[in-house]
């Protein structure tokens, strides 16, 4: 389903340390539900008691809620610092309620340091330890 990492190369070749790759994250527990609670756009993060990334993003998008199908997409890119997020979202129903949804789900895998995380114009940053 995904491309295997690439090799980042701007990592200096004398420094002692093995370069990061850029390539997808794993995803999981990933819940959304209809913004019930007006809080505007907003990209949070923090690091869970298992110390990965969990994530909640506020009005990520607007869909329908019933037989909501939703993948979302981590890619580490170590040369900019950045996680993308993408969301890739389906249904199968015509008979919806269309609302703004709230997303959570967790990254694992994260390499220690700082990260922005991006989901198109909505950013916000983390740091790993």
């Amino acid at each position: 389903m995904f491309a295997p990492p690439t090799v980042d190369s701007s990592a200096p070749a004398d420094s002692g340390t093995i370069p990061l790759s850029t390539g997808p994250l794993p995803v999981g527990q990933i819940a959304f539900a209809c913004d019930q609670d007006g809080v505007p756009t907003a990209l949070n993060a923090e690091i869970t008691p298992a110390g990965d990334v969990g994530v909640r993003h506020e009005l990520a998008f607007y869909e329908c809620l019933e037989a909501l199908l939703l993948q979302v997409e981590a890619t580490l890119l170590p040369a900019t610092g950045e996680i993308e997020l993408v969301y890739n979202s389906t249904h199968n129903t015509n008979d919806c309620t269309n609302c703004d949804m709230d997303v959570s789900y967790v990254l694992t895998g994260v390499p220690p340091g700082t990260w922005t995380l991006v989901a198109g114009p909505v950013r916000t940053a983390i740091v790993v330890p």
